[in-house]
C-alpha cells in the first residue's frame, strides 16, 4: 500500500481523513494518507528533511502540501529532479510527485482556484462587472488566484495569455512586503498591462478603509490563513462590505471570523458567501491526481453530500 503524505501545520482533524479511504474506495486504489505537521516558518533542514525521506522511501508515493508551500520551495527546490511551469513562476510547491524514479515538483493551486473561481463567479463575470478584487494576503494562495484572475482561463494548464477582460483594479494587501515583492513580480511576467496594486496594510482599519472605497459586485477574498491558521480577521466587526459583492474565505474551518463579518451583512448588502470547501476539494483533487496517476475528479465529486462543508461557519 501506497503512503502520501499530508504536510501541514496541524493535519488531525482535517475532513481529509475521512474522505481520503472513501475516495481511494470509489478508485479501488490501494492507498493511504499519513499527516506531517510542521510549524509555520520551520527551519529550511526539515524541509529538505522531508524531502529527502520521500525520496528515499519506495512505500511514499508523495506529498501534499498545504501552509508550506512556499517554505518547501524556497527551502529545496534546487533539490528536485523536475518541476512543472508553475513551481518557478508562483515559486511554490504544492504537491510533490514521483515519477520513473525522479522526485518532481508541482504547483497546482492556480488550476484549482480557476475551477473554484469559475463555479463561485460564473461565466464571463468580468464582462458584465465593473468592480474590483480586494485580495487580503499575498502568499501562495493568493499568487494562485492572481495567475488564473490573470490568464485567459483556455491557458491555465498550458502556453500562458494574457486574459482579454480583467477586474477594474485588483488589491492585494499583506503585513509582509516581500510577499507583495514577489507577488509583483509574478503579476508583472504574466500580464503587465493589468491595473494591480500592492498595498502593505499592518492595521485592520486601514483594510476597512480599502473595503468601503470598493465598488458594487467587487470580489473580497482572505486569503491570509487568519481564522483557521491565525486567530482572528483581517477586519475590524465595523468594516462595511459593497453591495452586491462576493465574498470567498479560503478557510471552511476554524473559528471564521471573517465568514462571520460578511455573513453578518449578507442580506442587508445582497452579498454571495463563500467559504473554502470547494477550493479544499478541488485543491485535493489536483495534488493527489498526478501523485497517485489517476483522475479524481468523479471520485471527489460524485457525492452531492462533499459539496458541502461538514462543519458550519464558526464550528471548532
Amino acid at each position: 500500500m501506497r503512503t502520501v503524505y499530508f504536510v501541514g501545520v496541524t493535519t488531525a482533524g482535517s475532513s481529509i481523513d475521512s474522505l481520503f479511504p472513501r475516495w481511494m474506495a470509489r478508485l479501488g486504489v490501494e492507498a493511504r494518507i499519513e499527516g506531517v505537521d510542521l510549524p509555520l516558518g520551520a527551519p529550511e533542514g526539515r524541509y529538505r528533511d522531508l524531502l529527502r525521506r520521500i525520496a528515499d522511501d519506495p512505500r511514499v508515493a508523495g506529498a501534499v502540501i498545504t501552509a508550506h508551500k512556499l517554505g518547501m520551495y524556497a527551502a529545496a527546490h534546487h533539490l528536485f529532479d523536475a518541476m512543472d511551469r508553475f513551481v518557478p513562476l508562483c515559486r511554490e510547491v504544492s504537491a510533490i510527485a514521483k515519477r520513473d524514479g525522479q522526485v518532481v515538483a508541482l504547483a497546482r493551486d492556480a488550476v484549482a482556484a480557476g475551477a473554484t473561481l469559475r463555479t463561485i463567479l460564473g461565466a464571463g463575470y468580468w464582462s458584465h462587472h465593473r468592480a474590483d478584487v480586494l485580495c487580503f494576503g499575498a502568499g501562495g494562495a493568493a499568487t494562485a488566484i492572481a495567475l488564473c484572475l490573470l490568464s485567459d482561463p483556455a491557458t491555465i494548464s498550458g502556453d500562458l495569455r494574457p486574459a482579454s477582460v480583467l477586474p477594474r483594479r485588483i488589491l492585494f494587501v499583506d503585513i509582509d512586503r516581500g510577499r507583495l515583492a514577489a507577488l509583483r513580480r509574478m503579476a508583472g511576467a504574466v500580464n503587465p498591462r493589468a491595473r494591480v496594486e500592492y498595498l502593505y496594510h499592518p492595521s485592520a482599519a486601514d483594510k476597512d478603509a480599502l473595503l468601503a472605497g470598493l465598488p458594487p459586485g467587487s470580489l473580497i477574498i482572505n486569503a491570509t490563513g487568519m481564522g483557521k491558521e491565525r486567530p482572528g480577521s483581517p477586519l475590524t466587526d465595523r468594516a462595511a462590505f459593497p453591495a452586491s459583492a462576493v465574498v470567498w474565505d479560503l478557510n471552511y474551518r476554524g473559528a471564521l471570523p471573517f465568514l462571520r463579518q460578511a455573513r453578518a451583512q449578507q442580506e442587508r448588502q445582497v452579498l454571495r458567501v463563500n467559504d473554502g470547501w470547494l477550493l479544499f476539494l478541488h485543491g485535493w483533487t489536483q495534488a493527489l491526481s498526478p501523485i497517485l496517476g489517476v483522475d479524481l475528479t468523479e471520485a471527489v465529486f460524485a457525492d452531492r453530500a462533499e459539496a458541502q462543508p461538514p462543519i458550519a461557519p464558526g464550528g471548532a
